[in-house]
């Protein structure tokens, strides 16, 4: 019932990381922005859990080397991690007309021993979408000229290099859009850190797609790929909106499904994504 080819395959990069005996798994870092201050909460998980502490060391610049926000370090006994950061005073806000980024640089170690390196693109912003409001970014109202995205190019699918995904979305941002819709599905780290970089707001979506609610493995897939998404893009700070569902109005192949039955488990997502 789709207006859009669904390809198989590997359709992305696949990359061998490299690390010694101990690995960084996730990293979120827990955000409140002000126009005077930033504060920083640096939540995480191993990949397993230690025999013995480790030291993580954050190294916080903005984009010269030379640029040093602060350095931080905390002792990790545990897979499951979590501590404040220093604060960042009057940070350089993140927006469509200025998307700055700092680097929080990650390093993993034990008796001078690194096991393991992680860099996270950082960006300050803050909004607000009062109800019948419009939308603030930053305490300024802006207007979301948006358009919508697939992974899609002819000769290529869904397998589009990344010469031709950079081209598409410089398009898009000279075109004088601010905002992004991304196709649904979660799309590559590649395309989020483009939209960082050149400071487009992103809704971000789930594979639900036209309507219809399915039995629990249909349910089990969607929380998980919910889950996956969120934590696999939650530092970058070009999204806004997590999308939930696509057009789930239309007919599908769970015929049998009621419109309560869609609104009763987008609110289990919602929940889920809160």
């Amino acid at each position: 019932m789709s207006d859009f080819f669904l390809y198989g395959v590997i359709t992305r990069h696949v990359l061998l990381y490299t690390t010694l005996q101990h690995r960084i798994s996730h990293t979120f870092f827990d955000i409140h922005t002000t126009a005077e201050r930033a504060t920083l909460r640096l939540r995480g998980r191993l990949h397993d859990a230690p025999e013995y502490p480790l030291m993580l060391h954050v190294y916080f610049k903005g984009k010269s080397k030379h640029d040093v926000v602060f350095t931080h370090s905390a002792a990790i006994d545990s897979r499951e991690f979590a501590f404040d950061l220093p604060d960042v005073v009057n940070p350089r806000l993140w927006s469509p007309d200025d998307p700055y980024l700092y680097s929080a640089i990650l390093t993993l170690s034990h008796d001078g021993q690194h096991y393991d390196v992680v860099v996270e693109r950082i960006g300050f912003r803050y909004f607000d979408f009062p109800a019948g409001g419009p939308f603030y970014l930053n305490g300024e109202r802006l207007l979301l000229r948006g358009t919508q995205r697939h992974d899609d190019w002819a000769g290529y699918g869904a397998a589009v290099p990344d010469n031709y995904v950079r081209q598409e979305f410089q398009l898009i941002k000279d075109a004088g859009f601010n905002f992004l819709r991304l196709g649904h599905y979660p799309q590559s780290d590649y395309v989020l850190a483009l939209c960082d970089q050149l400071g487009l707001v992103v809704w971000e979506e789930i594979p639900w797609c036209r309507g219809g609610v399915g039995g629990d493995t249909f349910k089990t897939h969607a929380r998980m790929m919910l889950t996956e998404m969120i934590e696999q893009h939650f530092n970058h700070p070009s999204i806004v909106f997590w999308g939930l569902g696509n057009e789930l109005d239309w007919q599908s192949e769970h015929s049998d499904t009621t419109e309560a039955d869609v609104i009763a488990f987008l609110g289990e997502l919602q929940g889920q994504t809160r």
